[in-house]
């Protein structure tokens, strides 16, 4: 860089940059680029930029964003730093103050002329907000100090002496003598309340990434230093276990899926000493799978060079037993990643507090941890972490569209020019007020205005549309109807009234399911509307079925069914699967079902249709007393949604899988069936109500059966059945007391 050299005695070299000397120590060196302005805002960090990762990786983010905010010039006080980075650090506004003895405990040593009046100092947790307070005591004005982690509940588990109250006792002086104090993220703010009450909470702003990520195979980064030290708090060998248990599970499972029999492994963060480590988790691995895995190793990357990797990812793990926030998670959300996250993280918490359905756009999982150093997890922490892995695997596309979502509604939330206004204006400092955009005027206002009413609604209807797939039901009804009061297009309109029935014979309100869907079918008929008609009565269909209104329910099927072929030939696979299954109820014909769900598995376009159609045929096989056909049906239908990841249809051919084998008189074979399911009910309650009655109702019949329950304890059940106007169950109750063991559990 031209014109820098050590400078001494706090003179100013001239030149075309103007070089200007803020440090000066005993050494007599040290860099600085910049204007003849003082320095008024000034963070303190151990490094500049992001190699290091972590809270170096926040500061250099968030100083960046001060010198974009604030009135005032602003500074960087590091113990060392390249010329390079002096110059980028210039172009972006910010001066680095070089000062490796003020990190060395030799005492603060700056230039007093170049400071501000009242400098505000920033520093970061014990890191440097001790050193922030101590700048503060010498050259006055305030200083700021930002939690980044929560020593009590970190450093207690990770080291077994009294490192941690060391650390405790330092983190409480430290936060105790700053004058404004900070916390990354919901979980580290309600940590430093306990003895800062004025604490204020911040949150990482969110990168603008337009992010592609791959849709074939599954590649997958596990991001962290990989070191025994840190296996518990960064979860790595957790998320490689889990990759590992899941392509042996769909493996052994003889379920097809190409992404989870040859995925893709990278490790990010492995320095040079840490290569034998790496290599025996790339080991551990290839044990866990009983098969061989491609494993790439990566060290540390600065950030551009992670950016780059992360385009080449489609799945990201953090995985800590205690994270007190997770800029991984984050940096990976901004790059469209699928996240499968622990919930004992800030991250985490701060998605539960912006709803919108955040929190389901990312696979969160309790992760319970263990201090084992060969396996610092429990069986149930691989056993979940497993399933989250299967489950993103079989619906990428999916999983890439929620987190697509996310990302964007987090850019629009959260930035880290917001950060900073919320520092400065905390720390009393003047900063430069957000920018507005220019309204255009008159009829072009007006059009811009409803431009954006649209795009609004159209965003909360997307918020619904997640929150109903991700099971959190009522706040999805509250959603969508929300939108009701505004003016929105009739495309948008139509779909709201359709995703609004949808969830409402979800919520298994089958009546008022019922009278909507009706209501719709014609009102999109008068407008010739055929394909909302089509799914209208779809609907409905499933509500009549729900209701045991079996002759209404193949009534509305056909004519779906006719609406379909005449109109909208995409709806035609489902209306005839709704004709299969109407008849499958009422108990035959045989040949007459089968040629519904015969023709549906024709038309079938893809494999979550191929379940689906299985599933019909399952039903109608089971129903005419087929059962051991039904049994193979039924087994094909679950291999066909468990390579999709669709987990309702799933849940329904295993719980009629389980009813085969029941009614052939295999009770361990369908005790064992509906062990398997259970774990999927008991994680999903809240997504799968009805799913879990019936559940509960098998388990109930299999106890009674095999002698170790009494039929009166089925009642329970059959209540709960009857409070959503499904009354079948009293019947079959009344044919177990008989004992009528052959007669098939309605859906």
């Amino acid at each position: 860089m031209i014109g820098a050299r050590p400078i001494t005695g706090g003179a100013v070299i001239s030149n075309a940059q103007s070089f200007v000397a803020l440090t000066c120590g005993s050494r007599g060196w040290g860099w600085v680029l910049g204007r003849s302005l003082q320095v008024e805002i000034i963070t303190v960090a151990t490094s500049w930029g992001c190699a290091e990762g972590g809270v170096n990786s926040f500061n250099f983010d968030l100083t960046l964003a001060l010198a974009r905010c604030a009135v005032n010039r602003v500074g960087c006080i590091v113990p060392s730093a390249t010329p390079d980075q002096i110059q980028e650090a210039e172009e972006c506004k910010v001066t680095l103050i070089v000062n490796p003895e003020v990190f060395e405990g030799q005492g603060p040593s700056l230039n007093r002329s170049q400071l501000g009046n009242s400098p505000c100092w920033i520093g970061h947790d014990i890191q440097t907000g001790e050193l922030a307070c101590k700048l503060r005591d010498v050259f006055g004005g305030s200083a700021a100090v930002i939690m980044h982690q929560s020593y009590p509940d970190y450093y207690s588990v990770k080291h077994v002496s009294n490192t941690h109250s060391e650390k405790e006792a330092k983190q409480r002086k430290v936060f105790g003598n700053a004058d404004t104090v900070f916390a990354v993220g919901p979980l580290l703010i309600e940590r430093l309340s306990d003895f800062r009450k004025d604490a204020v909470e911040i949150v990482p702003g969110m990168y603008d990434a337009k992010p592609e990520p791959p849709k074939n195979n599954l590649i997958a980064a596990v991001i962290g230093r990989l070191d025994k030290d840190n296996s518990l708090m960064k979860g790595a060998p957790l998320a490689c276990s889990a990759i590992a248990d899941a392509v042996r599970r769909v493996r052994d499972a003889g379920i097809p899926s190409a992404r989870l029999s040859h995925p893709i492994v990278k490790l990010i963060g492995v320095g040079g000493e840490l290569e034998n480590e790496a290599k025996l988790i790339k080991s551990r691995i290839e044990d866990v799978a009983e098969q061989c895995i491609s494993v790439s190793i990566r060290p540390f990357l600065s950030r551009p060079e992670l950016r780059e990797e992360l385009k080449t990812v489609n799945l990201c793990f953090m995985l800590s037993w205690h994270e007190g926030f997770g800029l991984v998670g984050w940096e990976a959300i901004a790059a469209g990643i699928p996240l499968i996250v622990s919930k004992n993280s800030g991250l985490y918490r701060t998605l539960e507090n912006i709803g919108s359905g955040a929190v389901g756009c990312v696979y969160g999982i309790d992760v319970r941890g263990s201090l084992n150093e060969e396996q610092p997890f429990r069986p149930e922490d691989l056993s979940a972490a497993s399933r989250a892995v299967a489950e993103i695997a079989s619906r990428l596309e999916k999983w890439l569209q929620n987190t697509d979502y996310l990302r964007r509604l987090l850019v629009d939330k959260y930035s880290w020019e917001q950060t900073a206004r919320c520092i400065l204006k905390s720390m009393h400092a003047t900063y430069k007020p957000r920018t507005s955009e220019a309204k255009p005027v008159g009829g072009a206002y007006i059009a811009f205005t409803e431009g954006l009413d649209e795009a609004r609604n159209r965003e909360k209807f997307q918020i619904a549309k997640v929150l109903y797939e991700t099971g959190y039901y009522e706040r999805a009804l509250e959603e969508v109807r929300a939108l009701g009061s505004r003016q929105m297009s009739e495309l948008l309109t139509d779909e709201q009234r359709l995703l609004e029935c949808e969830i409402v014979l979800r919520l298994n309100r089958h009546i008022e399911a019922r009278d909507m869907a009706t209501l719709l079918s014609h009102q999109f008929g008068s407008r010739e509307s055929w394909t909302n008609v089509a799914r209208a009565k779809g609907i409905l269909n499933t509500a009549l079925r729900a209701l045991g209104k079996y002759n209404d329910a193949i009534a509305e099927a056909q004519e779906c069914h006719n609406i379909a072929v005449a109109h909208c030939s995409m709806q035609t696979g489902k209306s005839c699967r709704d004709m299969a299954r109407c008849i499958a109820l009422l108990g035959g014909p045989q040949s007459e079902g089968l040629r519904w769900a015969n023709l549906s598995l024709d038309l079938a376009s893809n494999n979550l249709d191929k379940a689906k159609c299985l599933l019909a045929v399952g039903e109608v096989l089971r129903h005419t007393g087929n059962f051991a056909d039904a049994i193979s049906a039924y087994s094909e239908s679950v291999l066909w949604a468990t390579a999709v990841g669709h987990y309702d249809c799933l849940l329904w051919a295993a719980l009629g899988l389980s009813d085969s084998q029941f009614l052939l008189g295999e009770y361990d074979i369908a005790s064992e069936t509906l062990l398997k399911v259970g774990p999927i009910i008991e994680d999903s309650d809240r997504r799968f109500p009805l799913e879990t009655l019936h559940y509960e109702f098998s388990r109930s019949a299999l106890a009674v059966v095999t002698g170790s329950a009494k039929v009166d304890e089925c009642d329970s059940v059959v209540e709960r059945y009857e409070q959503l106007g499904v009354f079948w169950p009293r019947t079959y109750v009344s044919h177990l007391k008989e004992g009528k063991l052959d007669v098939p559990k309605d859906f």
